[in-house]
C-alpha cells in the first residue's frame, strides 16, 4: 500500500499504516530490485556467485564461495538508493556492529564489513546450510518435540545477547535459521538495539513513536515506541514463534490455546499465555525462565505417548477376547478332569492304602495315591458327593505326606489329568488415568528491569516461586527473607540461576543494605552484614541495635541503638563506630557523597556534611515521613502525600501527588501512587518522565541500584 492512500487520513486501515515503515526501507524511485548474479559478481571479482538467497526492503542475501578460504558465506547488499539515506546507511552499520560482538554458537557470526565498488554497504556473514523456519512451518515439518527444541535454542541465544545489551526487536521465522542438524541460528540483526550509551552527535536509530519489526510478531510497546522497547519484547515474539509452531496459525484477539489445537502439552498453554501478557512486567522478565518451562514440558513431550483413543478400546477389545477364550479353554479342560475323576473313582483300587501310609508293590517301590485317597474339600457340592463310591470302598487319608508310586505291571494305571479348577476370568489391565497437565504456579515475586541488564541479576526462578517477607536489591544480585524470618536467600552476577542460602538462629525483624551488602537485624538486637561473595557467613556487625537503615555510601552501614544514639558502622573496620549528634531521630541515612541525614522526632529534616562533621543543619522542609539516598541525591516522601528532592535529581523531578512510597538509585527515582502507577524520572531515563503500573496485586516493591525491580 503506497503512503499516498488518502484512506490512511481515516485511521480504518491499520495494516496500511503498518505498511508505511516497509515503505520507508524502500528507495524513493520504487520497489527495489536487487542486483543480478552477474553485476553482483562483478562486486566481488575473487569469489564466486552462487545464487539469490532471499531479498527484502533492508537488502538483498547472496551465497558466495570464498576460495581462498574454501567455504562459503553469506554476503548482504544495501540498496544504493537506500544508502544515500543516512538513517538506513547508519542502520546498516549499526547493524554490523552489533553482531561483531556477539559470538554464540546460535547467532549467525559476521566476516567481514565494508563498502562495494558501486557503494553498497555490505557485510560477509557465516553461511548456514539449512532453511529458515518459516519454510518448516509452512511445510508442516514442526511437531510439538521440535518446537520445544527451537524454543530452548533461541532462548539461548537471546540470553546471550541481552546479558551483552543487545536487543533484537525482530524475531520471527524467516529470521530463525535451521541448519542440516536441526540446529536454530537467530539472524538479521538489522533492527537490534545496542543498549550501551550512545556517543555524543550519534544518531538515534529508534526514534520515539517509530514502529519497527514485523506487526504480526512486534510486542505492543515496541509497536508504540520502538525506542522504548526492552527485551522483553524480544519474549514476546518468541511466544508467538511458539505458538506459531504449535498450530500453524498467528495469536490474533483471542486465540485458543494451542492444545485445543494441536493437541500439544497444555503446559505449553501457559507458557504462550504468559510469553504474550500485554503490558511488560507481566511476562517473562529472561529468557532463561522461558527455557525452563518449555524445559519440563519437553521432559514429558519426550515420554512415551499414550495411544489414541480408537487404538485403545481396540486394544481393550483383543484383551477381553483374549481373556474369554483363555477362560472357555479352562473351563472344558476342568470339565474333562472331573469325568475322568468320576470314572476312575468307581474302580475298586487294587491295593487299598491303609492309614500306616501307602502300600509297597513288588519291587518295594511306593505306590501311587489314587484320586479316591485325596480327602473330600469342606463345602463341596451335593452332585460332587454323589459320583463319590460308598463310605465302605472310601479309603482312610493318609495322615503322612502323600508319595509318587510307580505302577506295578500287573495293574498299570493310565495317565491322570491333574483336574484344573478355573480360575477367575483376569481383569482387563486397567488404562491409566491420563496424566493432569502440571500447573506452573503464579509466581510470587516478579522481576523486571527499566533498561535491559544482565538475566544473571534477575532473581532465579526457583526463588520468585518463593513466598517472601522481605527483599534488598543491590549492585550486583540481591537477597530474600523468606517466610520462616530466619533463612536468607541471595544471588549474585556471575553465578546465574545459583541461589544460596544462610539461616540465622534469631528471627529477623529487617533487611537494609548498602549498595553492595546486605544489613539485617534480629529480635536479639544484633545487627549483622552479608557479602554476596560468601553470604552463609554473616559478620556481626554491632549489638544492642533498634534499627539500621538503607546506606547510599558502600563503606558505612546506618543505624539507631537502643539507647537513641545513631551511629555509623565503617564496613568491614574493627575500629569504633562514629556516633553522631543527632538526637531523637526516626530516620538516618547517607549519600555516596558522604552527606548524612535524619528525621527528627517532629519529622524535620537534619544534614551533617560528612561522618566526621559537628554542625547540623536543620533543614526547613517538615512533616518527612520517609527518606531515600541517591547518587548526590535525597528523595522525601512528606506525610500529606508530596514528592521533595534535594540534589541533582531535583531539576527533573515532575509534579506529583497523592504518592505511597519512593525509591532512589544511583542516577533516577521512582514515585508510587495509591493506583500502583508509577512514575520514574533522571538523567539516566530517556524522555524522562515515565510512566507504567506494577503487576497486578503486587503490594511490595524493591529497585536496584541500576534499574531492575522486584514487586511481590
Amino acid at each position: 500500500m503506497s503512503s499516498n492512500d488518502p484512506s490512511l487520513i481515516s485511521g480504518l486501515d491499520p495494516a496500511g499504516l503498518f505498511a508505511l515503515a516497509d515503505d520507508a526501507t524502500i528507495a524513493a524511485s520504487g520497489e527495489w530490485q536487487p542486483p543480478s548474479l552477474e553485476e553482483v559478481a562483478a562486486l566481488f571479482p575473487a569469489w564466486k556467485v552462487l545464487g539469490l538467497l532471499g531479498r527484502g526492503g533492508m537488502g538483498a542475501v547472496y551465497r558466495f564461495h570464498q576460495p581462498d578460504l574454501d567455504r562459503d558465506v553469506a554476503v548482504k547488499l544495501l540498496p544504493i538508493e537506500a544508502s544515500r539515506n543516512e538513517r538506513q546507511v547508519e542502520r546498516f552499520r549499526r547493524e554490523a556492529r552489533t553482531l561483531a560482538k556477539l559470538r554464540h554458537p546460535g547467532i549467525v557470526a559476521l566476516h567481514e564489513a565494508g563498502i562495494s565498488p558501486a557503494g553498497h554497504f555490505f557485510f560477509v556473514m557465516e553461511f548456514v546450510d539449512g532453511c529458515p523456519l518459516s519454510e518448516m512451518i509452512t511445510s508442516g515439518k514442526v511437531d510439538v518435540t521440535k518446537a520445544i527444541e527451537i524454543v530452548r535454542q533461541v532462548c539461548d541465544a537471546l540470553a546471550y545477547a541481552h546479558a551483552a545489551g543487545v536487543v533484537h526487536r525482530d524475531i520471527k521465522p524467516s529470521n530463525i535459521l535451521i541448519d542440516q542438524q536441526g540446529h536454530a541460528n537467530v539472524a538479521d540483526f538489522g533492527l537490534a538495539r545496542w543498549e550501551q550509551s550512545v556517543p555524543e552527535g550519534a544518531l538515534h536509530l529508534s526514534q520515539t513513536g517509530m514502529f519497527m519489526g514485523t506487526p504480526a510478531y512486534t510486542a505492543p510497546e515496541q509497536a508504540r515506541d520502538a525506542a522504548h522497547a526492552d527485551h522483553r519484547a524480544d519474549l514476546y515474539s518468541l511466544g508467538v514463534l511458539l505458538y506459531e509452531m504449535l498450530t500453524g496459525e498467528l495469536p490474533r484477539g483471542v486465540f485458543q490455546p494451542p492444545s485445543t489445537k494441536s493437541g500439544s502439552d497444555a503446559r505449553l498453554d501457559n507458557v504462550v499465555q504468559r510469553a504474550l501478557q500485554e503490558r511488560p512486567e507481566d511476562r517473562y522478565q529472561a529468557a532463561a525462565e522461558l527455557k525452563q518451562d518449555v524445559t519440563s514440558a519437553q521432559s514429558k513431550t519426550a515420554a512415551p505417548k499414550r495411544l489414541s483413543s480408537v487404538w485403545l478400546w481396540i486394544s481393550v477389545a483383543a484383551m477381553g477376547l483374549l481373556v474369554l477364550a483363555v477362560s472357555l479353554e479352562l473351563e472344558r479342560n476342568f470339565a474333562t478332569g472331573q469325568r475322568l475323576l468320576s470314572e476312575i473313582s468307581t474302580r475298586a483300587p487294587s491295593r487299598p492304602l491303609t492309614p500306616s501310609g501307602p502300600s509297597k508293590d513288588a519291587d518295594g517301590q511306593t505306590e501311587r495315591a489314587t484320586p479316591s485317597s485325596i480327602p473330600k474339600p469342606e463345602g463341596a457340592s451335593p452332585s460332587a458327593e454323589s459320583r463319590q463310591p460308598p463310605a465302605s470302598a472310601i479309603p482312610q487319608p493318609n495322615p503322612e505326606p502323600m508319595k509318587v508310586a510307580k505302577a506295578s505291571p500287573a495293574t498299570p494305571a493310565e495317565p491322570i489329568p491333574v483336574p484344573l479348577k478355573p480360575s477367575k476370568p483376569a481383569a482387563a489391565p486397567a488404562v491409566p488415568p491420563s496424566p493432569q497437565p502440571k500447573v506452573i504456579k503464579e509466581p510470587t515475586a516478579q522481576a523486571w528491569s527499566i533498561e535491559p541488564v544482565s538475566p544473571a541479576l534477575h532473581p532465579p526462578a526457583e526463588l520468585l516461586q518463593t513466598p517472601w517477607k522481605d527483599a534488598v536489591l543491590l549492585y550486583y544480585g540481591g537477597a530474600v527473607l523468606l517466610e520462616d524470618s530466619r533463612t536468607i536467600a541471595t544471588w549474585r552476577e556471575g553465578l546465574p540461576g545459583k541461589m544460596q542460602q544462610t539461616t540465622h538462629t534469631e528471627p529477623i525483624t529487617t533487611l537494609s543494605s548498602t549498595p553492595d551488602d546486605v544489613v539485617f537485624l534480629d529480635t536479639s538486637g544484633g545487627a549483622f552484614r552479608i557479602s554476596l561473595d560468601d553470604p552463609t557467613k554473616p559478620v556481626p556487625v554491632a549489638n544492642e541495635v533498634r534499627a539500621i537503615f538503607t546506606s547510599g555510601s558502600s563503606e558505612w552501614i546506618c543505624g539507631i541503638t537502643k539507647e537513641g544514639k545513631a551511629m555509623l558502622w565503617r564496613k568491614g573496620s574493627s575500629a569504633s563506630p562514629i556516633v553522631l549528634p543527632f538526637t531523637d531521630i526516626s530516620q538516618l541515612t547517607i549519600t555516596s557523597d558522604q552527606n548524612i541525614y535524619a528525621v527528627d522526632g517532629s519529622k524535620q529534616l537534619l544534614h551533617l556534611t560528612g561522618p566526621e562533621g559537628k554542625t547540623i543543619q536543620r533543614n526547613e522542609h517538615e512533616n518527612i515521613s520517609k527518606i531515600e539516598p541517591s547518587r548526590q541525591s535525597l528523595i522525601m516522601l512528606t506525610e500529606d502525600r508530596k514528592i521533595i528532592v534535594l540534589g541533582a535529581l531535583s531539576a527533573a523531578t515532575p509534579a506529583l501527588e497523592q504518592i505511597t512510597d519512593i525509591f532512589a538509585c544511583e542516577d533516577f527515582a521512582l514515585a508510587v501512587d495509591p493506583t500502583s502507577r508509577a512514575t520514574l524520572w533522571g538523567p539516566s531515563v530517556q524522555d524522562s518522565p515515565q510512566r507504567f503500573r506494577l503487576p497486578q496485586g503486587k503490594t511490595h516493591l524493591r529497585v536496584s541500584p541500576r534499574g531492575l525491580l522486584v514487586a511481590w
